[in-house]
């Protein structure tokens, strides 16, 4: 099979949590344009050809398992293939040929969507500022010399610049995921 045939293509695409939307989306476009969606590991997206057709893609985040296989189950029954779980991402599609607005989204109420929506960037910035905390703050107190365990030199400026780089991009990921989750909210509640 490989990565050469011509029946198979793989794309490598980053989507951040609060993106989701840009996810479903890009998932969608492939599919009308004969690429059907199979595979991910969260960056490398696996994709097989396919007739064009209109499809909607969703995607669900949930961290309990049987949250997950609960809603998989019922999601099935109103007619969303499950494909797979990655991660705490779950990834369903339908054909859009004949459905309404509503039947395209997996929640009708944007309270259940912004509940989804708030676990799932808050869970990942969560991790990241336990992270944050946990290993980069230290280090950098650590290479300023501040709070001192034998790291002098070259060494220790490297480190300093290292930790302090992972620093600004946690803290740009955790506030781009906190705009993220502030603009999907307004959305949802301006279209209610």
């Amino acid at each position: 099979m490989g990565g050469k045939s011509k029946d198979i293509k793989r794309v490598f695409k980053v989507f951040q949590l609060v993106d989701y939307e840009k996810e479903e989306k890009y998932l969608s476009e492939m599919h009308a344009s004969g690429w059907r969606f199979v595979d991910t590991n969260g960056y490398k997206y696996t994709f097989e050809r396919c007739e064009p057709e209109n499809v909607v893609y969703r995607i669900y985040c949930s961290n309990l398992k049987e949250d997950r296989e609960n809603l998989t189950t019922l999601f099935r029954d109103y007619g969303w293939e499950y494909l797979l779980s990655v991660q705490s991402h779950s990834y369903f599609r339908r054909p859009a040929e004949g459905l309404s607005a509503e039947e395209q989204d997996l929640f009708s109420d944007t309270e259940t969507r912004m509940g989804i929506v708030r676990r799932m960037i808050f869970a990942k910035v969560g991790l990241l500022v336990f992270l944050l905390i946990l290993i980069i703050v230290p280090n950098i107190l650590r290479f300023t010399g501040i709070v001192r365990k034998g790291s002098e030199g070259k060494w220790g400026v490297t480190m300093l610049i290292t930790y302090s780089l992972l620093l600004l991009i946690y803290i740009c990921y955790i506030s781009h995921a906190i705009r993220g989750y502030y603009r999907l909210k307004k959305k949802y509640q301006s279209t209610q």
